[in-house]
């Protein structure tokens, strides 16, 4: 039977608020946003039914890693418009959420390492290569391994 009643769509709508509550709840106790999407999908590929609120869970996981991508493109744009400090901030925010992709800590080590701020740079590729995404012998890991060996002679040289 596939007739939708005003129950079911109020009980979807509950269920989709309670999930997204959930996650926002997650992210202000200080849970970085890579964690609570990963969360999410969990739980949702432990699911065994087609309910809505099963793909509310991929929604709300997409909503999460959308805001990432967001900082990552008004990053680029505050780049674009020289407000350095301001991507700066952008892209700090997806560092401390573990974001993924390479975009914010290639961009923060470069920004730092212009700025002359090594340990900056330093951190950040650290936290790169904490990060776990990458394979340790891809070629993203071994530069990031390879800037950190460079900037830490840049450090001991200066001390």
């Amino acid at each position: 039977n596939m007739a939708i009643n005003e129950a079911m769509v109020k009980d979807a709508v509950s269920a989709r608020d309670h999930i997204v509550y959930v996650a926002e709840k997650l992210i202000e106790r200080g849970e970085n946003r890579r964690a609570v999407a990963k969360y999410l999908m969990s739980i949702w590929e432990s699911c065994d039914d087609c309910c809505s609120p099963k793909y509310f869970l991929i929604y709300a996981s997409n909503d999460i890693w959308s805001v990432m991508l967001h900082r990552n493109d008004k990053g680029i744009y505050l780049e674009e418009i020289g407000d350095v400090e301001g991507a700066i901030l952008e892209y700090e925010l997806n560092v401390g959420d573990m974001f993924e992709g390479s975009h914010p800590y290639e961009r923060l080590r470069i920004i730092y390492t212009r700025q002359g701020r090594f340990q900056d740079a330093l951190r950040v590729c650290h936290l790169f290569l904490e990060n776990g995404k990458y394979e340790k012998m891809s070629r993203k890991h071994t530069r990031f391994l390879h800037f950190s060996t460079r900037l830490q002679a840049i450090i001991d040289a200066r001390e």
